[in-house]
């Protein structure tokens, strides 16, 4: 997988019209002309082997992947996109070694791989939704680079930098607030203390680990069950 680098090339500056007769994949061109003049390019990112022989990458997919995205004005546009974890930026596919970095604020939401994220403001940026209800569960997918370290004190012997995944979650409860998700089962009965004997049963029934991902999913989307029926 090649690293993208950033060009010193600041795309607004440069008129619509010449950007679209550059444009030489469909969706580019559905791109351009959806977006007439108004700067939705932040900078143009060009392919280089930067990262060959680190283990990982700092994309969410490791390739180019079909998908959508809702502007600002709430249009729709489809394109190939890599979603960068570590600088929390969506990149759109515009030749065959380049990309559009995209102004982050003006993307209200994107689709890729059948997923959705929607953009959460300053704060924490994009956000996943993993699962929708009277509560709604999200992931904020990070990444960060351990360095190659065989040198120091407490050297790990490790001849080659990686990147390794830094997910945290949330909750939007029913007033609307964003909190922290907890991490375990009590923290969850805390939040609804009137369903604590049906969570408290079905954590241990199907013996869940909530630093797992896929059991947090499993106990949240319980919760929304019980509260769709239970307010």
């Amino acid at each position: 997988m090649n690293r993208f680098i950033q060009s010193t090339l600041v795309l607004c500056a440069f008129p619509c019209t010449l950007l679209a007769q550059e444009m030489t994949t469909t969706a580019g061109q559905e791109f351009m002309d959806n977006l007439t003049s108004q700067n939705y390019f932040q900078t143009e990112m060009v392919f280089d082997d930067s990262f060959k022989g680190t283990q990982g990458s700092p994309y969410f997919n490791n390739d180019w992947q079909s998908g959508t995205f809702v502007l600002d004005d709430g249009r729709n546009i489809k394109g190939e996109m890599l979603y960068d974890m570590v600088e929390d930026q969506l990149i759109i596919k515009r030749g065959k070694r380049t990309g559009f970095k995209l102004v982050k604020r003006q993307i209200r939401s994107f689709n890729i791989n059948q997923l959705q994220f929607v953009n959460n403001g300053e704060s924490l940026g994009f956000l996943q939704v993993m699962s929708e209800g009277p509560v709604t569960l999200y992931a904020k997918r990070g990444k960060r680079i351990r360095e190659a370290d065989k040198e120091s004190v407490y050297s790990t012997n490790q001849d080659y930098h990686q990147y390794l995944d830094q997910n945290r979650y949330y909750l939007e409860l029913q007033d609307g607030s964003l909190i922290k998700c907890p991490a375990s089962v009590g923290g969850v009965i805390k939040l609804f203390p009137n369903h604590k004997l049906a969570i408290k049963k079905f954590a241990r029934s199907e013996q869940l680990f909530l630093r797992e991902e896929r059991d947090l999913r499993k106990l949240i989307q319980h919760c929304q069950h019980l509260i769709s029926n239970n307010p």
